[in-house]
């Protein structure tokens, strides 16, 4: 009888047809959409190797970072909010992988992508449900066995030929026929025979040193998982030189029951021979040369993957794709474990965690959610008799923040404002804002309405006209301007600060280099009394005296009721953050960022409702309960999960 491993290798000629047959426009449309994006590319078992080919595909190309990540490593450690997520599964019927998607899910499904080989598969039944870009790559035999073969060969071979196409390559027969000699040269029967006869003795091994060129990081992920998977034998790999850090000791001790293998090219096979040249003799090694690195090259590098798992298997007895699941390992795989752990992680506490994973400040989850419920319960039972506002992120979007807020927050202020409630605003930005403002509240209102210009720097009713009566100027500030416009490289496109008397502004996209820009900014102030802090889209420098804060002291002189609360609400509450300060008191809430602080700066709004929409709850929540008085509806705030 045929091992089934050695029958789905036979077909595999037929999957590459099939490929070749099926248009790749799509794919190519959806590797270059996120071309200048970091990526996550997410798989487990056999799909590793399909994300960790389409992650060396965008290196060559020249797009941006990609990280090859397991499912739980996604779901439970993914930090990079402006970063991409693409999935891979054969059958799409992996629970971790669809609760890696379902959590991806919490973010805009735009950025979700699945390439997966059942288009009937539970992953993409969820993509036409919620969202996201999914592609089918074909398969002659849609039942892989134990071990992934013609659902890699496919993704993989998918993946070659979208990149040919986004590199401008237009030899589509050529091309075919150089992938078909790649899989004829290894996973032909006659060539499979011959490496199992060459290698079978030498296969009797414990061990397997895997070294491999950089570019072969695929192929020697497929035959490292599929030695453990099957149960062949262990494997180390490592490339040529960090085997040389103390990896060599390995085979010191146990030589009689390792074998080493090296894939190499044409630029690591001097690396591998320098290797070779010190082995003791009688240690048994292979060695395969790629050529060239590339696509076709990694490409290869799989098929003779496929080709070597089959042989270590004839050698072991054991067929790779049938060997045998004990009903432990059954449940393990089957378990829905992740799935559960994603759905009870609770949108504003995983906030919280990320925030404690940068600062490295970390409570325990069960900690975060009893103090998650403490900051729950105070604002429930507190008795509010104002509100204090940050502007850019919070009251406007950072993209509409020229526009006026929409018309249903200037309705609930206005609401709050008739209940004799107290209303301010803490603002990065100087006088417009003032401006703004004016045109879109009643007057009758501008009295009451206080507004903290340049951080709290200036706090002045809304009827003052700021440029009408501007606020007397800090030479530290203009001090401050003086150095920055000696900088050379600093500002893009001939940019100056704008003269201002408390605070300079940087919009961060007029930064040559946004990160070094930053640092230099530091550099270059560090002994003046000010201080930077960073908004959705600007960096904000003004006196060290000045904070958000003294917005909220100010306003509690003001309200109707003495000794009722301020709510607070920002949207850039982390350490760095423009609203750290005005946030830091037991009633701060955010819409935005949070920062590490267990007891407030809390973000209680569902991952789809950030912003000027998170503030709109926030304001709805506030139920009047008396002359100058509100009360917050945690119900209502809830209605929206």
């Amino acid at each position: 009888m045929t091992a089934v491993f050695t029958s789905k290798l036979d077909r595999i000629h037929e999957t590459l047809s099939l490929c070749f047959q099926t248009s790749h426009v799509a794919l190519s449309h959806m590797i270059a959409q996120c071309a200048k994006r970091p990526i996550y590319c997410v798989g487990s078992g056999g799909s590793v190797v399909v994300a960790e080919f389409l992650a060396q595909c965008r290196a060559q190309l020249g797009f941006a970072m990609s990280s090859s990540v397991t499912p739980m490593a996604f779901a439970l450690e993914r930090s990079d909010p402006a970063a991409v997520s693409w999935f891979f599964s054969a059958s799409g019927e992996n629970p971790d992988i669809q609760a890696a998607f379902e959590h991806g899910l919490r973010g805009s499904s735009q950025d979700l992508y699945v390439l997966t080989n059942a288009r009937g598969g539970t992953l993409a039944r969820l993509v036409q449900e919620h969202g996201g870009t999914c592609f089918v790559s074909p398969v002659a035999d849609e039942k892989d066995g134990f071990l992934a073969t013609h659902s890699v060969v496919s993704s993989t071979l998918s993946l070659v030929l979208a990149s040919d196409r986004l590199a401008g390559r237009a030899d589509p027969d050529m091309r075919h026929a150089q992938l078909r000699n790649c899989i004829e040269q290894h996973l032909g029967a006659d060539a499979r025979a011959r490496l199992a006869d060459r290698l079978g003795a030498a296969l009797h091994c414990d061990t397997i040193v895997l070294l491999h060129d950089p570019q072969m990081a695929a192929a020697a992920t497929l035959i490292e998982t599929s030695a453990w998977e099957a149960g062949l034998c262990s494997v180390q790999r490592t490339d040529f030189r960090n085997f040389a850090h103390g990896r060599h000791v390995w085979l010191d001790k146990h030589s009689q029951g390792t074998f080493v293998l090296a894939l190499t090219s044409d630029r690591t096979m001097p690396a591998w021979q320098a290797v070779e040249r010190v082995l003791p003799p009688f240690v048994r090694r292979y060695a395969v040369d790629f050529g060239p690195a590339g696509r076709a090259a990694r490409f290869e590098a799989l098929a003779f993957g496929l080709a070597f798992v089959e042989a270590l298997g004839l050698a072991k007895g054991i067929d790779p794709g049938k060997p045998g699941v004990a009903e432990f390992g059954r449940r393990l795989f089957d378990s829905n474990v992740l799935h559960e752990i994603v759905s009870a992680d609770e949108a504003s506490v995983r906030r919280k965690r990320q925030a404690g994973i940068r600062a490295d400040t970390q409570p325990t989850t069960s900690e975060l959610y009893a103090s998650r419920a403490e900051f729950i319960s105070r604002i429930e039972s507190e008795t509010f008799g104002g509100v204090v506002i940050d502007y850019d992120g919070t009251a406007v979007s950072t993209e509409r923040r020229f526009e006026p807020p929409n018309p249903a927050i200037l309705a609930e202020l206005c609401r709050l404002l008739d209940a004799g409630l107290r209303v301010a605003f803490a603002t990065g930005r100087g006088g417009s804002i003032g401006e703004m403002l004016r045109k879109v509240l009643p007057a009758t209102y501008h009295e009451q309405i206080l507004v903290g210009y340049y951080n709290g720097a200036w706090i002045v009713p809304l009827a003052n006209d700021v440029a009408a009566q501007p606020p007397p100027a800090e030479p530290a500030i203009a001090e401050a301007r003086r150095r920055l416009l000696s900088l050379a490289g600093l500002f893009r496109d001939r940019w100056i600060p704008k003269e201002a008397p408390l605070q300079l502004a940087i919009p961060r996209n007029m930064l040559c280099d946004e990160d070094r820009g930053l640092l230099w900014l530091e550099e270059a102030l560090a002994d003046l009394p000010l201080q930077i802090l960073q908004s959705g889209h600007a960096v904000d420098i003004f006196p060290v005296t000045a904070s958000k804060r003294d917005v909220v002291v100010k306003m509690r002189n003001t309200l109707a009721v003495p000794d009722t609360a301020v709510l607070c609400i920002g949207d850039r509450g982390e350490r760095l953050g423009n609203d750290h300060e005005l946030l830091e008191g037991p009633y701060g809430v955010s819409v935005g960022k949070v920062c590490d602080r267990p007891y407030t700066c809390w973000n209680l709004a569902p991952d789809t409702i950030q912003g000027p929409a998170g503030l709109e709850m926030l304001l709805k929540a506030l139920q009047v309960v008396g002359k100058g008085t509100a009360k917050m509806s945690v119900p209502y705030l809830f209605s929206f999960g």
